[in-house]
């Protein structure tokens, strides 16, 4: 999403967009169908490289590394997690929040006032995705994140628990490989159910990706989630801390077809109202009153 917000800079504003690279971090054109961007940079010379004309668009993941203290130019933090840091950079000129629960949490915690702006999913043409009916009926795709104990833990109670109910059922991760996004959203539109067991969210952009592929999604509401996942009308979610409901609700995806159909059509129209349209609408707003504050390029 930060490449999106740089993209706007760059063909409204006329900024070149320079990917600053951190170590070990993976590449977003590697698995997306974007343009690179027009310059690469490692972190290490970021600050000494930039000037006062630049803006810095940065997650809160990389709060670690105080950029806003160094930064010579304007910063923006576009705050998607809830669980990506430990303390947030506080020096960033403006912060904006994936979801209400995002912005809830810099809120409480931090006294920040921050702007929602939802990211956005690809819809799918409607007339290419696979008749619900038609999608296996015994395979159920899994969203894991997340390798801690307790991770472990709950997603073993869960799976376990399913599993016996259900032993005609597959249980399949949906990343057991590492795929294009496009290869993603193929695999998930030849599906019919997703079971989310990601913990804790900004926004959680995978079940609503589901959503847009036509799946019925259960399990984990991560959260951030509550912002599109109205369980009993789009989804059968429920917080990951109550682990019995979220196992009753899977059951119920599993054996009310109606239901789960009806949920799925639900989801899709969710779904559309989290367009691109809308993304840099909210953002290009957002960057027209910044730029006014900040200077323009």
């Amino acid at each position: 999403m930060a490449y999106h917000i740089g993209m706007l800079l760059r063909d409204r504003y006329g900024y070149k967009l320079v990917n600053v690279q951190v170590p070990h971090s993976s590449n977003a054109w590697d698995i997306f169908t974007i343009p690179s961007p027009d310059h690469h940079l490692p972190i290490d010379n970021l600050c000494n490289s930039a000037t006062k004309a630049d803006i810095l668009i940065c997650n809160p993941s990389f709060s670690s590394y105080g950029l806003s203290f160094s930064f010579p130019g304007k910063s923006i933090c576009y705050v998607q997690g809830l669980n990506t840091f430990d303390i947030l950079d506080p020096g960033f000129s403006v912060y904006v929040a994936a979801s209400r629960p995002v912005a809830n949490f810099l809120e409480n915690r931090y006294e920040l006032e921050t702007p929602v702006i939802s990211p956005f999913v690809t819809i799918c043409d409607t007339a290419k995705l696979k008749n619900w009916h038609d999608r296996p009926a015994n395979i159920v795709l899994i969203n894991l994140k997340g390798t801690s104990s307790l991770h472990e833990k709950i997603n073993t109670h869960i799976l376990s628990e399913l599993r016996q109910r259900y032993p005609d059922v597959i249980f399949q991760n949906l990343f057991d490989q590492k795929l294009p996004h496009q290869t993603l959203y193929e695999r998930m539109g030849a599906h019919r159910y997703l079971l989310t067991l990601s913990l804790i969210e900004g926004f959680g952009l995978i079940p609503l990706e589901a959503m847009a592929s036509g799946m019925t999604v259960a399990g984990f509401d991560g959260m951030g989630g509550r912002d599109y996942m109205h369980r009993g009308t789009n989804c059968l979610t429920a917080p990951y801390n109550d682990l019995e409901q979220t196992i009753e609700l899977a059951s119920l995806m599993l054996t009310d077809d109606r239901l789960a159909h009806t949920l799925a059509i639900n989801g899709l129209e969710t779904a559309k109202q989290f367009t691109r349209e809308k993304f840099e609408e909210r953002w290009s707003a957002l960057l027209a009153e910044f730029l006014g504050q900040a200077g323009g390029n």
